[in-house]
């Protein structure tokens, strides 16, 4: 982890390319304009990310290599590490301010989505109070229909370039 003295790097989603200093190679598709939300699909070789921390929450989504069955790597998530398996459609969770790392031991294809923190508050007042909403850091062990869903159709979105458009 980081030395005495060593600053934290920053990713903010909202400002474009935020990522690139970090991966290897640029997005294979990014959001642009959209409010509140920021979305982006990698394909990305044997990488490891310096640590860091969002400005935005984060929800990464992993998804199979067909060339290769065992997409592991190590995740450090606010202080803790483990190692995961990463099976296709596993989900990790990093809130924004969460000190993060992680390495993929082969080439891997994720999507990340970056959510404003006051939007996530805004949407839970409509159901609980916004005071009480909290984002758990989760490692990237289990999946998540729901989310997966989210995804997907976020993706749809992007590759069509109609955000919320018409028919």
């Amino acid at each position: 982890m980081r030395t005495q003295g060593q600053t934290i790097k920053i990713i903010d989603y909202r400002q474009e390319n935020a990522a690139d200093a970090f991966v290897p190679k640029p997005a294979v598709l990014s959001s642009s304009g959209w409010d509140g939300i920021h979305l982006e699909l990698h394909q990305q070789p044997k990488f490891d990310i310096a640590e860091h921390q969002h400005t935005m929450h984060v929800v990464v989504q992993g998804f199979a290599n067909s060339s290769l069955s065992d997409s592991s790597g190590e995740r450090w998530l606010d202080g803790k590490m483990i190692t995961e398996t990463r099976n296709h459609g596993d989900i990790a969770i990093i809130p924004a301010g969460i000190s993060h790392r992680c390495n993929w031991n082969t080439s891997v294809q994720f999507m990340i989505l970056a959510i404003e923190p006051t939007l996530l508050k805004q949407v839970g007042q409509d159901l609980v109070d916004g005071d009480r909403i909290e984002l758990i850091p989760h490692f990237m062990t289990r999946q998540d229909t729901l989310i997966q869903g989210i995804f997907c159709a976020l993706r749809e979105e992007l590759e069509s370039s109609k955000i919320g458009g018409g028919f």
